[in-house]
């Protein structure tokens, strides 16, 4: 039998190909399963084929996807692997959900848009298809042609006087639906007549809050799937009234829950009722931590919370508490002053058209001031985004166009050139740079909406330090700056979770040096007593842990160890923790959670109107669905697109973040007549604005504790 089946093998057909090497590129986790194959001396592209490695079947078409239905067990497209494990099953099928998922997604949005259309009779309705089909042609003839056609001047008038005349944001014209509305006017037949104000009011408002009271509702699944976050932010409107605003964060994405007046919640001492109410609407039983920030009033709420339902942990914002932590170090003299000068340096380049065109003409269009998530950190990636220009500055100085320019005689152009010419200022810009640039990183992995922070904080701070200690080796130097980390991670951000999330983190623990584990281990334990009420599943996670300490079983397969730094850890457990069933699901529950409390933007939501003097309750109920609708419309905008506002950092959408960093200080330079108009400066073509923080910056915090290294965002610039 045994030498019939090497016959059989020796003759099989892949014994005519050769296995080629996957790229870098090759990220979809179906290609850990299979082979790309080739013929000996083929090195076409389109005739590679894919080998699945349990069954060796050879596919000739069809690409990963075909490869991903084969290990899953879909029939049709492919034959069902025979050898396939069960683990790989269910990652495959969960891969293929999520594209499935991602899918429909795109298809609803088209439907909506299609939806629009108006239909004059039912006649028409034959002519349906016919008329989509050519609606169709023109739309692509209509943008192939648009830069040729006149009338697009009209239509881009009409709608900056719009947007003039309503006061509605610049930003807005970036949003998905602000397009799909464009498309879906573009699309449709001759006479449309648009939505009149008691529409909007009424029949529009209706169908959005269905919607957006829907995507709440098939939130709920993964709640009670992965466990959420209730996130409580805080905004100010323009009267100065406080607004509490509560969201609930899955794995799946964050929604907004409800709204209500903080002077009421907290004079009234009813801040704890409003917590209880959020969490006995969302289940207790789904609630992994209730997020607020560290002020007294929340802070007591929160321990009364974690009193009252005792599997619920209550924890304070780490970005609040991350960014507290880059304001502290601004505070620093060295690197305050520091800070001082590269403000000069920025201001008088944005204070006048002439020395910004040139500036981004030297700089390939990128700007100087590189806005962050909050005014700490735009400060450092500011001075990161100077280091990594300085050599185009320097050009700039020394240039013929700079010489004869009539900004460089005068005595701001003087001492702007003496900055920029200076060894000393560059070599304290880096320092600082390489200081800060960790705990930038960090807190932009907690302002990540998209992706769960919850297993990257402990560890992102640890490199912080170390970075901080390597970078200024006397203990005099660091004392200070590590101070400040200490400080706020003992007193305010410091809980179990937190460990729990290093602890089960994959790419960290097995890192970690073994006389760390039993400190780790701790918070682990301690978040299994609270989170598992049950005795019995308590005991049988203990065991099971011992089992992932020592990485045996599936932990300790040259897969896992691999992935241990290409996967996302809850990915990773739900690959490779099936032989701990109990602690994969704890472990999946607490990586899926986030660190931060902050939810959408909240600019030019009517807090004003539904929190004022509204003594109608049917205007107030509308004025609260407004709300309702706005605040997850946003949501879900930014889990599309990220962060993708306006390009130019001196616009107003960035005001907040970057206005001492474009603006000259009053008194430090005079004598100059140039023309300040902004109609002066240079269409900024390529958009050049901060994002959150990504998966693969998330996953470069940490690769191992006792490597000293720190990991650089080379790309980031």
């Amino acid at each position: 039998m045994a030498g019939a089946a090497a016959a059989a093998s020796s003759s099989s057909p892949t014994t005519q190909f050769e296995v080629v090497p996957l790229s870098a590129q090759k990220h979809d986790p179906a290609w850990q399963h299979c082979q790309m194959m080739r013929r000996p001396g083929d090195n076409h592209h389109h005739r590679v084929h894919l080998r699945c490695t349990y069954c060796h079947k050879l596919f000739s078409g069809g690409g990963i996807h075909r490869i991903k239905e084969h290990l899953a067990g879909h029939k049709g497209n492919a034959s069902t692997c025979p050898r396939a494990p069960p683990d790989v099953r269910v990652a495959m099928q969960r891969s293929l959900d999520g594209v499935l998922v991602r899918k429909n997604k795109k298809l609803k949005l088209a439907e909506e848009i299609q939806k629009l259309k108006p239909i004059d009779d039912a006649n028409n309705n034959n002519n349906v298809s016919n008329t989509r089909s050519l609606e169709g042609a023109k739309r692509r003839k209509v943008r192939n042609s648009c830069a040729r056609v006149p009338t697009d001047n009209r239509v881009s008038a009409a709608i900056g006087q719009f947007f003039y005349e309503t006061g509605v944001p610049f930003s807005a014209a970036d949003s998905d639906s602000f397009r799909a509305m464009i498309e879906a006017a573009a699309s449709a037949a001759p006479g449309l007549a648009p939505p009149a104000c008691r529409d909007l009011r009424g029949r529009v408002l209706k169908h959005a809050v269905d919607e957006a009271r829907g995507v709440v509702e098939r939130h709920r699944g993964v709640w009670a799937r992965t466990g959420c976050s209730i996130m409580v932010d805080e905004c100010v409107a323009e009267s100065g009234r406080t607004v509490v605003n509560v969201f609930v964060y899955c794995a799946e994405g964050t929604v907004f829950l409800k709204s209500a007046n903080s002077s009421h919640v907290v004079a009234t001492g009813a801040l704890c009722e409003l917590l209880k109410r959020a969490v006995e609407e969302v289940g207790a039983q789904n609630v992994v931590q209730v997020i607020t920030n560290g002020a007294d009033a929340y802070v007591e709420a929160g321990r009364r919370i974690a009193e009252d339902y005792p599997t619920v942990f209550w924890t304070t914002c780490a970005s609040r508490c991350i960014d507290s932590m880059l304001e502290d170090m601004l505070k620093l003299d060295s690197i305050g002053a520091i800070v001082k000068h590269g403000k000069t340096v920025t201001g008088f380049v944005y204070s006048r058209p002439r020395v910004l065109n040139l500036t981004r003409r030297y700089t390939a269009g990128k700007d100087l001031v590189r806005p962050s998530v909050s005014r700490a950190a735009t400060c450092f990636t500011t001075l990161k985004r100077m280091v990594g220009l300085r050599e185009n500055l320097e050009a700039m100085v020394v240039s013929r166009e700079w010489i004869d320019c009539p900004c460089s005689k005068s005595p701001a152009g003087v001492a702007f050139f003496n900055t920029v010419s200076s060894v000393t200022f560059w070599s304290s810009c880096a320092t600082v740079t390489r200081l800060t640039d960790p705990l930038v990183r960090v807190l932009k992995t907690a302002e990540s909406l998209e992706t769960p922070a919850m297993g990257h904080i402990y560890a992102g701070l640890h490199r912080a330090r170390e970075a901080i200690k390597k970078e200024l080796k006397a203990e005099k130097n660091y004392a200070a700056c590590c101070d400040i980390i200490d400080w706020r991670w003992e007193r305010q951000l410091k809980s179990p979770l937190h460990t729990a999330g290093l602890f089960l983190n994959p790419r960290h623990f097995y890192a970690l040096k073994e006389d760390a584990h039993k400190e780790f281990a701790s918070g682990m334990l301690d978040c299994v007593e609270r989170l598992v009420p049950d005795a019995k599943v308590q005991d049988k996670i203990n065991k099971e842990l011992s089992l992932y300490a020592n990485a045996s079983g599936d932990f300790g397969r040259e897969m896992a160890v691999r992935a241990r730094h290409t996967m996302h850890p809850g990915e990773w457990w739900s690959m490779y923790g099936n032989g701990c069933p109990n602690l994969k699901r704890l472990a999946m529950r607490i990586l899926s959670q986030t660190c931060s409390a902050r939810g959408c933007e909240q600019g030019d939501i009517p807090y004003e109107r539904l929190h004022g003097q509204v003594r109608n309750c049917l205007e107030h109920r509308r004025l609260s669905d407004l709300v309702f609708v706005q605040c997850n419309s946003r949501l879900q905008q930014r889990q599309r697109c990220a962060r993708n506002a306006s390009s130019d950092a001196s616009s107003s959408e960035y005001i907040s973040l970057v206005d001492d960093w474009v603006q000259e200080k009053t008194g430090d330079f005079f004598g100059d007549d140039e023309d300040r108009r902004w109609s002066m400066v240079d269409e900024l073509m390529a958009s050049d604005a901060s994002s959150p923080c990504t998966e693969d910056e998330m996953e470069g915090f940490g690769i191992g504790f006792e490597d000293d290294g720190v990991d650089s965002d080379e790309n980031e610039d």
